[in-house]
């Protein structure tokens, strides 16, 4: 396994770092989402399409919606300089030398940079960026790029304002897929496997490709075209020295329409993962998860982020909100520098006085911890309490677990959800707060049918569906309370 597997992604900031609601618009699919941010973590709902730019006026909140793969383009640039601010300087050129048309006629905008070791081959970068074959620096800095030609940006929007939609975020829809799946199905420390996002709507879709948390590419696919996925997988491993003949496992992840029985999508994905077999999983609403990676992407900071509609199709609401947010945050500095230089000339003055009532404090707290009086000071009479309290502790724990709710209730829940859909089980795995169950099913609908009634009992449930037996489609599935999460 590369060694960049284990590095920490470095985080991009938000597309709408002014807005705390955020309406994703996938008109692809025809599905649109209202998400709130509260801290790091995203709550979403689905609103019909129609109703969306109505509702985020009424709610004062950032419209996202996608530029769509082929229009858009990704593409990693890598320059041999160990300095990322020298490095930045020249991406653009880096970036003029990839593009089939000139870089004058394109909006374009450039992800975090990463630091890459010597010879590491773990990025895709292309034969075009100097550096990416050879480098002779000890270190290089590469950054994603993306960008599209003005006039399909232009047509883009128009497109969306017949609609009613005046977006103020336009993002690349195949990176937003990646950046998504990343969040909702983290990847391990040691994992450096190949991932797949497929969605897929109407006649055709987008996939994302990469390895561990790294991003590849995002490419179009049809619907009848299964080998299409073939050759842009090749593609890929062929920069990176994996030969023609291998078929490395791949982690496939699939959203969108059509992937019920006997629908195309299902169709294309049987096809696909007998080429590339590999663990195979339906994201949570899958029709939704174009539309709320956007929204995510507006409003949390983290990897790959990208707004296209930027240069002079910025929108004027979105650039003003934005300048008063920066502006909001460095008045709270200001304001908290100040009152911090203010407030140490007082703090010295009233420290030395106030230590002797803290040590005394301190020392009569401790004693009640213990329950008997400490005669060691510092760290270490802290140590002594420390001990004392896990004692203590551990002598409750079995008081604490007689008033948890019996395992026996969470059973009998259970079992009739798995005699209702016909589940054959072979592994049942029940603690507190988790459950786990391997078997098959006659179907896969099944599989989402027990899926849904283990979540109604207030688990957070994620399936992986393996290989199909005798009529019957194998599968794992891991719940654990909502309760519990963090």
């Amino acid at each position: 396994m590369n060694a960049s597997s284990k590095r920490n992604v470095p985080k991009g900031r938000q597309a709408a770092p002014w807005a705390r609601v955020c309406y994703g618009i996938d008109d692809g699919t025809g599905c649109a989402v209202r998400a709130e941010r509260s801290g790091r973590r995203v709550s979403w709902t689905e609103v019909p399409l129609r109703d969306a730019a109505q509702a985020a006026q009424a709610d004062n909140a950032a419209l996202a919606a996608g530029m769509p793969v082929g229009l858009a383009i990704a593409a990693w640039v890598g320059a041999p300089f160990p300095s990322p601010r020298k490095a930045q300087r020249v991406f653009p050129t880096l970036l003029d030398i990839q593009l089939p048309f000139p870089l004058e006629d394109c909006l374009y905008g450039f992800s975090e940079t990463v630091k890459l070791s010597a010879g590491e081959t773990f990025f895709p970068l292309s034969d075009g960026t100097p550096g990416a074959a050879d480098r002779e620096q000890p270190y290089s800095v590469a950054s994603l790029a993306c960008a599209a030609r003005t006039a399909d940006v232009e047509q883009r929007l128009s497109g969306l304002s017949d609609s009613g939609i005046d977006p103020h975020v336009l993002d690349h829809e195949g990176v937003a897929l990646w950046t998504q799946a990343l969040r909702e199905h983290t990847v391990g420390a040691a994992d450096g496997g190949l991932r797949a996002v497929v969605l897929l709507r109407g006649e055709d879709g987008l996939m994302a490709i990469g390895r561990g948390t790294h991003f590849w590419s995002a490419h179009r696919i049809r619907f009848g075209e299964p080998a299409a996925i073939d050759r842009y997988l090749r593609a890929q491993l062929s920069q990176i020295g994996v030969g023609a003949d291998e078929r490395p496992p791949v982690d496939w992840f699939w959203a969108g329409t059509g992937l019920a029985d006997g629908q195309p999508g299902a169709l294309l994905r049987s096809e696909v993962e007998l080429r590339w077999p590999g663990t195979s999983t339906t994201v949570a609403s899958p029709e939704a998860f174009l539309a709320r990676a956007l929204a995510t992407r507006a409003l949390v900071p983290g990897p790959l982020r990208v707004n296209l509609r930027t240069g002079a199709l910025s929108h004027s609401g979105a650039t003003s909100r934005t300048h008063r947010a920066y502006m909001r945050a460095a008045v709270v500095l200001f304001l908290a520098g100040a009152m911090l230089c203010g407030g140490a000339a007082w703090w010295e003055s009233a420290i030395a006085a106030r230590q002797d009532a803290l040590n005394k404090g301190f020392q009569s707290r401790l004693n009640r911890i213990v329950g008997f009086p400490v005669q060691a000071k510092g760290a270490t009479a802290l140590l002594i309490a420390e001990r004392e309290r896990a004692e203590r502790a551990e002598t409750r724990a079995p008081l604490a677990d007689a008033f948890r709710p019996s395992l026996l209730t969470v059973l009998q829940d259970a079992l009739p959800a798995i005699g209702q859909h016909d589940v054959h089980v072979g592994r049942f795995d029940l603690s507190s707060g988790r459950l786990a169950v391997k078997g098959d099913a006659p179907s896969v609908a099944a599989i989402h049918a027990l899926r849904d009634a283990i979540m109604a009992m207030g688990y957070g449930a994620s399936i992986t569906v393996g290989d199909e037996n005798d009529a019957r489609t194998e599968f794992v599935l891991d719940a654990i309370r909502e309760d519990r999460d963090e």
